[in-house]
């Protein structure tokens, strides 16, 4: 089993804060543009569907 060094350490801290980071992101990220979304996607979807 290889001893991880100090750098390994830093790196595997930052991408655990990196995950937690995103996670908590995108779920605010998708909360907050949901209403946004669902309002721009009543408005394109037909237009969308009927381009098709």
């Amino acid at each position: 089993m290889a001893q991880l060094s100090p750098l390994n350490w830093i790196f595997l801290y930052f991408l655990f804060w990196s995950f937690v980071f995103v996670m908590v992101g995108v779920n605010w990220w998708f909360s907050s543009l949901k209403y946004f979304f669902s309002v721009k996607l009543f408005i394109k979807l037909p237009i969308n569907r009927w381009n098709w």
